[in-house]
């Protein structure tokens, strides 16, 4: 519960990534690499107070492997943080909301974490 919220987070992997294909290849994904079967975030839902809280499908399906996930507040955020991958394909994502709103991902490397990946969202509200 966050501010008196109740927030509901549902992750699933249920897609077998292939990891071969070129386009998988090309464009990367966290936590997945070698030669293990890999299973890549196929659906991320996140509700406020039972309603949907919206995140594009962009910001989850190049995390794969996720064998964690954990919830948490921070100043007036409401924090997803997910772990994945493992060795040197691991990865911990973060994903802030403020509200109704995704704020922020943060994906760092598991074992260099000065190697990251950090998205920033904004949204006409009219708020400051």
């Amino acid at each position: 519960m966050h501010g008196g919220a109740t927030y509901q987070v549902g992750l699933r992997q249920d897609d077998l990534a292939r990891l071969n294909d070129r386009s998988f290849q090309r464009y990367g994904h966290w936590g997945a690499g070698g030669a293990q079967a890999s299973f890549c975030t196929s659906s991320f839902t996140v509700r406020r107070r039972g309603g949907v809280v919206r995140v594009a499908g962009k910001a989850f399906v190049d995390l794969c492997n996720v064998h964690s996930v954990q919830l948490s507040e921070r100043s007036d955020l409401f924090v997803v943080a997910l772990s994945g991958g493992d060795a040197g394909d691991s990865f911990t994502a973060e994903f802030l909301f403020r509200g109704v709103y995704l704020m922020e991902r943060m994906v760092r490397h598991g074992e260099f974490p000065e190697v990251y990946e950090r998205t920033l969202y904004r949204y006409n509200t009219g708020e400051r």
